[in-house]
């Protein structure tokens, strides 16, 4: 467990015998590939037989953003975005490129995305922040419950 906790900047990687871990979300923020490769590889399964749910943690990245104080208007500045911002924008580009993989990857009914759209940025290292994040968990689920529903569905045929 503290290995998954270990997030560079804020604590050391954690020595387990010979390896030195740290947080999983580094390489995989968004671990569908990893799932289905899993499933492929590990148990066998077919890709059509596959069924994934994937659960985001937000998005808080406005991509198209630009900065008052740049000469340049045109989306992606990153002038004066600074190390702060640019870590969480490479972890919002990796979880985005993953969830393109696995749309070409799978049809329509075999995978559903939830996320939601923090901005402004929900602090998930705050207890203040629980009764919010509920909230969006809550109209989440309420939102894609069709969705959901569906794909459980579907995946009891597939078993069957």
């Amino acid at each position: 467990m503290l290995a998954s906790c270990s997030a560079p900047s804020y604590f050391s990687p954690t020595q387990i015998d010979i390896h030195l871990l740290s947080d999983g979300g580094l390489w995989a923020n968004n671990p569908s590939l990893l799932a289905i490769n899993e499933a492929m590889t590990n148990l066998g399964a077919e890709r059509q037989q596959i069924r994934l749910l994937s659960i985001g943690t937000g998005n808080n990245i406005d991509f198209n953003q630009t900065h008052s104080h740049s000469h340049s208007k045109k989306p992606w500045n990153l002038s004066g975005l600074g190390l702060l911002k640019l870590i969480p924008m490479l972890l919002n580009l990796h979880e985005m490129t993953i969830l393109n993989a696995t749309q070409l990857l799978l049809e329509k009914n075999q995978f559903v995305r939830i996320d939601f759209d923090a901005t402004p940025s929900v602090s998930f290292d705050s207890l203040n922040a629980i009764d919010t994040l509920i909230k969006q968990a809550n109209t989440d689920f309420m939102d894609h419950y069709p969705e959901i529903q569906q794909l459980f569905l579907e995946t009891q045929r597939t078993l069957q």
